[in-house]
């Protein structure tokens, strides 16, 4: 281990213990995630999905519809507490009655938080959008894991957040979907060191709701209105 992988590994191991001591008056998502574990009963082989919030969910659910129907057990992971609302809420249609949907929070990137995850490893690891966390992507690499994200999108404001830590995570990843070309060219700048362009999974959501039939005949008002 190195001094990149040191220096994050005290980093967040420091900030562990000084959560852990004072958990009680941390903000719901810190005790979220403070609290994470993972089921007991994962198969080996169990695929990882994890989405940080609501919007992440919610363009996870048609890769979970397809790993679910291959016959693969998916344990998706969130980190706030709106994303444990909308799991809580839409975790028995994502699951459909097959016993292979499961979810919880996503853990704290220490040793401790991660230990009940890699007990069993996973198959693969995939992650949605800009969720790279350091040590887990080292422990996943040397169990053998691969590790995806999926819808990959970078700006050039958030590549400068974490310094050499963010690249040592890029460099680790096996490989990257990104949403656009500037997000491709950005994680690949950053030193992910294979990058694709995937398209953006916004894309492929279904049509909103019609609108009720009130708004729709004023929006049809204004449509026809020549100001």
């Amino acid at each position: 281990m190195d001094l990149v992988d040191s220096s994050y590994l005290g980093a967040v191991a420091l900030a562990g213990a000084v959560a852990r001591a004072l958990s009680r008056g941390l903000p719901p998502d810190w005790r979220l995630r403070l609290e994470a574990a993972a089921p007991d009963d994962l198969p080996e082989g169990w695929l990882w999905l994890h989405a940080v919030s609501v919007g992440e969910l919610v363009l996870a659910e048609g890769i979970l519809a397809v790993l679910r129907d291959r016959g693969h057990h998916v344990h998706v992971t969130t980190g706030t507490a709106n994303g444990m609302a909308l799991l809580a809420r839409r975790l028995p249609a994502w699951d459909g009655g097959t016993g292979r949907v499961t979810g919880g929070a996503f853990p704290l990137d220490d040793p401790e938080g991660l230990a009940s995850f890699l007990k069993v490893p996973p198959g693969a690891f995939v992650s949605l959008e800009t969720e790279i966390w350091p040590n887990l992507l080292r422990e996943l690499e040397a169990l053998g894991v691969p590790r995806c994200v999926v819808n990959g999108r970078l700006t050039r404001r958030s590549l400068g957040r974490g310094g050499p830590w963010m690249a040592r995570a890029a460099s680790r990843l096996t490989v990257v979907a990104a949403r656009d070309a500037a997000s491709a060219a950005l994680f690949r700048e950053l030193g992910a060191p294979r990058v694709e362009l995937g398209g953006n999974l916004k894309a492929d959501l279904p049509p909103p709701r019609p609108l009720h039939a009130g708004w729709e005949h004023l929006r049809r008002a204004w449509a026809a209105s020549p100001v």
